[in-house]
């Protein structure tokens, strides 16, 4: 069953041959800018909150 599976994906698959350089071949990909967030920088999310009880605080110092 598994290969038909495969022989059956193999065969509706299309191939595209494209001439590239050795080391454009192995270049990881770019990541895909999504629409109307490629201007914007990520977002941080603080989760330690200033209102922790205990526990250490962001230099690492314990917290009484």
């Amino acid at each position: 069953l598994e290969e038909q599976i495969v022989a059956l994906i193999l065969a509706s698959a299309k191939v595209e041959e494209l001439p590239v350089s050795y080391e454009e071949a192995l270049k990881p990909p770019e990541p895909e800018a999504v629409e109307g967030e490629a201007d914007s920088t990520p977002e941080v999310i603080d989760d330690a909150g200033d209102n922790d009880v205990g526990g250490e605080d962001a230099s690492g110092v314990e917290k009484a």
